[in-house]
Order: structure tokens, then sequence, then C-alpha cells
């Protein structure tokens, strides 16, 4: 009891002598806590830096074919028995920690987009060399006359791949300023200071090389249906875009036999085309009249050689080769008329493997006079005959989180969410063969950070030191009126431990509310922490602070 008693009456008059010291010496106190801020400010960023740098995966090259947008922050989502996401499992993929925002349409997240002529795309004009040829013993040809009977010789040239799509699945009502949610096809929302653009009309270009042939090329006029709040170059379309633009690797295939001859009986043109249809210009290429698809007494009667009369239309592009196949091209008329008029389509549906079936559909078609500028390998039909094979569906979606160092904490939860759910980080699986000069940069960044904390440490210890044996007097006064030295080291580790300790959560307070506001730069440094690395950082400065202590102590 006597002990206890002993104890605390030593630790008392410790914390008085503490006490004298904090509030008599203002201007010593006020440079020990300084000094001991801009320790804890360092060893708090390069402890950081250290584990930053813990994962070796970062000093690999990226190979954007595997997944083109390279946002470090994206994980992909699929459900393990290949079904559709909804809005639901939005819902719960939006309710884990660190994640930002859902897309419900992770595949269209490697398509690029370009809207801003000048910046992002330019116009070129000349004409198209009527006599190129390819590789194909001198059949494939582009058809005289197609290109000019369009827009003029009219070429696109895309000078920035750096935006990429999102559906409108990321934002909701609240997040605009004016204006409502993309809806359809031809619908988008994104930010400008004036909201009078709501209304107004837009025209996108879309690439996907990952996706599609790297030169392929989508257009679509926009109209802009909201306005967001805050400002950013993002910009966000409808769920049934996204589909549509990724649709085909999942569902059918298309193949269209074009420029029919009569003396051979067969058409001499064909081409694996990515069906797309457009809200704008639907109107007009579909007669139900014509269709006798659901007519079976009339396609008993019917001569399906040539293909079931479908009453669809379609509109093949200007851009579009001409593959003359087991012909002499030098005998074949190349005119414009190559891409219209009488045609046959065969579509082959995917089976559940992915595979696809040995069975077709062939559908009579017939190509319009009008033709689009897309790139050559996009043909556009009817949302009639789109919705026959295809699904306004995603069986993939993608998460983003606050920032890459959270990735295996969120891949975890989104899996324990879930049982179905499989996520990766779409970053690390684009991953292949190390850098070497991510290495070397990796090595030399560690080094640095390693090498700083150690000088940090020495520095404390020295300058610290050195300051305090200027008042060694007053210590020595305290050994010649009694005090023991196991009080007097107590008194001086206890005073500096509260520099020290004050300086430790100004600048854990200071770094978090930074990051909370949205400093980037911090919110790099703060990510790296958790439970274990903030222990490391009040370890590192209470070790340098007590061997600081303890130096001066054994000078008195």
């Amino acid at each position: 009891m006597n002990m206890k008693q002993n104890k605390k009456t030593d630790m008392s008059v410790v914390m008085y002598f503490v006490k004298k010291n904090i509030f008599t010496k203002k201007i010593r106190g006020l440079f020990f806590l300084c000094f001991f801020g801009v320790v804890s400010v360092m060893s708090f960023i390069f402890i950081s830096v250290i584990y930053a740098n813990k994962d070796a995966s970062l000093t690999k090259k990226y190979n954007d074919k595997i997944y083109a947008n390279p946002d470090k922050t994206r994980i992909a989502v699929i459900k393990k028995d290949g079904s559709s996401f909804d809005k639901n499992d939005i819902e719960k993929l939006n309710k884990i920690s660190y994640v930002r925002m859902a897309d419900i349409c992770d595949r269209a997240d490697d398509i690029n987009y370009y809207c801003d002529e000048g910046k992002d795309y330019q116009y070129s004009y000349g004409t198209v060399n009527k006599n190129s040829v390819s590789e194909f013993n001198r059949i494939v040809t582009y058809a005289k006359g197609i290109k000019k009977a369009v827009s003029a010789d009219r070429n696109i040239e895309f000078l920035k791949a750096d935006k990429f799509m999102k559906s409108s699945s990321c934002i909701n009502g609240s997040m605009l300023a004016a204006g409502r949610l993309p809806e359809k096809n031809n619908e988008v929302v994104m930010y400008s200071k004036d909201t009078s653009v709501v209304g107004q009309t837009k025209r996108f270009y879309f690439t996907a090389k990952n996706i599609w042939d790297a030169d392929d090329y989508y257009y679509e006029d926009m109209k802009i249906t909201g306005c967001l709040k805050e400002k950013t170059t993002q910009a966000y379309f409808s769920t049934s875009l996204c589909n549509m633009l990724t649709s085909q690797s999942d569902e059918a295939e298309f193949t269209l036999f074009y420029q029919y001859l009569k003396e051979l009986g067969w058409f001499l043109g064909k081409a694996q085309v990515r069906p797309v249809y457009s809200e704008t210009r639907d109107e007009g290429l579909y007669d139900s009249v014509q269709d006798i698809r659901g007519d079976k007494k009339a396609l008993k009667e019917y001569d399906a050689r040539w293909g079931i009369a479908s009453g669809e239309k379609a509109r093949a592009s200007c851009n579009m080769t001409v593959w003359l196949s087991g012909a002499d091209v030098n005998t074949i008329k190349e005119d414009v008329k190559a891409l219209r008029g009488k045609a046959l389509i065969y579509i082959k549906k995917r089976k559940s493997d992915g595979n696809l079936s040995n069975k077709k559909d062939s559908l009579k078609l017939e190509l319009t006079d009008e033709m689009t500028d897309y790139s050559g390998t996009f043909l556009e039909i009817s949302k009639h005959l789109y919705y026959q094979y295809f699904k306004n569906e995603s069986r993939q979606a993608s998460v983003y989180i606050t920032h890459y160092a959270k990735t295996d904490k969120v891949i975890d939860a989104i899996n324990k969410a879930d049982k179905k759910y499989q996520a990766v980080s779409a970053y690390r699986m684009s991953l292949e063969g190390y850098d070497n000069d991510k290495i070397s940069e990796r090595l030399a960044t560690l080094g640095i950070a390693f090498v700083v904390l150690v000088f940090m440490a020495i520095l404390e210890v020295a300058i610290l030191s050195a300051v305090m044996k200027i008042s060694i007097k007053d210590w020595r006064t305290f050994r010649q009126l009694g005090m023991k030295s196991a009080g007097i080291k107590k008194i001086n580790l206890v005073e500096m431990l509260i520099y020290c300790m004050s300086a430790v959560v100004i600048t854990v307070i200071a770094a978090n509310a930074a990051a909370e506001i949205g400093s980037a730069s911090v919110s790099d440094i703060t990510a790296y922490y958790n439970a274990v690395v903030y222990i490391i950082y009040l370890l590192y400065n209470i070790v340098v602070c007590v061997i600081t202590s303890k130096r001066f102590c054994d000078t008195i």
C-alpha cells in the first residue's frame, strides 16, 4: 500500500515540475513543439511512402489490351453464376466502405469518348484512295463513290483518348444542378457552368480498341438532359447505350451479305458487322406489315432460300470496305450501289457456354440509300431487330474506390457482401512483366524514405539534446536539492513525451481533416494508414523521443 502511495506521490511531483517547465518556459516549449511537429510530419509522410512502395505490382508494365482504362481505383465485379446485375446490386456495392461509386456497366468503362472538337478530335478532308487494296489478293477495296455520297470525304482523327465512359448508374438526381438523368441512347449528362445547355445537342464519338477493332469508331448526336453540380470532365451515359456498345461479344454474331449479282445468284460482298441502333434515326427501319416471322402459315409457304422477309431495313457505313468474294475486282462495278438495296443477314446466337450456336437466323434485309459515317464495321439496324437478339443488361459491374491502397480491403468486402460476387482489381489484372525503370525508381524511393527517417531521428536526438543542455544548470539544481536521478529523468521524459504526443496528435488530426475536405496530395498519404501503420508511426516518434531524453539525462 505504501509503495503505491509513494509512486502516486512521485508521479504528482513529476507532473508538478513538468507543468512548471511548460508554463514558465513558453518559448522553449514552443520550440520543442515545433521541432517535434516537423519530425512527426516528416515521419508521417515517409512511413506512408514506404507502405505505398511495398506493393511490387506497381513496378510492372500496364497492358491496356486487357482493360483499356488504367484507373487504379477500379475493381471489376462479376457473379459466379453468370447472371446480370441490377439496382439492388449497385446499392449493395455502394454501401461498402471506401467505395466512391458503382457502375452497373463495367465493360463500357473501357470505351473512350470524344466530345470537344479541336481538343478531343478533329476533322480532315480529302478523297479516299479508290484504288487502295489490302493483302487479300486484290479482292478488297473501297467502294467507289460511297464516302463522297455521305459527307464530302470528311475523315475523323482522334487526338486524346483520356475520357472513358461511365453509365448513369454512378450518379443520382441529387447530383444534378438542372435536368434529369439520361434514359435513351442519345442522352447524356455532363458538367457546364451554364445550365442552359440542358436540351442542347452535342456530337460524341466513341472508340474501344480492346473491344472493337483498333480503328473502329461510333458516334451519336447526344441530347444533354442534365447538368452536374460538381465540376468534372466526366460525362454519364444511359445504361442502354453502354450495354449496346459492349453487347456483341456477349449475345450474337451478325454477318451481312450485300451486292447481289443475278449472274451468280448470290451476293458478292460479305462482312461481319457490329449491330447498333440509333434513337434519333430509328424511324422507318422496320415495317411490321412485311414481317412474316410470326406467321406460321406464311412461313410454311415461303421460299426462304434468300432469307425470311423481316420487314427490316439497315444503314451501312460509307466507310465499309467492299470484299468481292470469288470475283475479279476489275469486272465489278464498285459504286455506291454496292451497299444499297437487297441484302441478307445471318444471325447466330451465343449459347450459355459462350460458343456460337450452329443454328442461324437468315433474314432478308434492305440497305437504305441513306448511309452512316461510322467506321465500316458498324451496321445500323432497327431498335426492334436489335432487342430480339440483345438485352439491356450487364453481367459485369465495377466499383471505384477512394484510393488504390484500399484495393485488397474492398475486394474482401465485396466477396463477403454476396457469395455470388467475385471481384478483381482491373489494374492488377492488366499488369505483365516488370519494368526495370520502375523497379529502380521503387528501390530508390524506399532507400530515400528509410534514410530520411534515420536522419530525422539522428537530427532530433542531436539538436534537442543540445538545446536542453543550455538549461542543464536547472536540472543539476534539482540534484543539489536532493532530487533523485530517476525523478529528474522522469520529469524530462514526461515533458518531452507531452510535446511529442501533442505534435503527433496535431499531425494526425490535421492530415485526416485535409484529406476529408478533398486534398488529393494528403489523401495519397493518409490512404496507406491503418491501425498497424498508425502504431508503427506512433512507436517511431516515441522511441526517438525516449532516446533523445535518455541521451540528455545521461549528461546531467
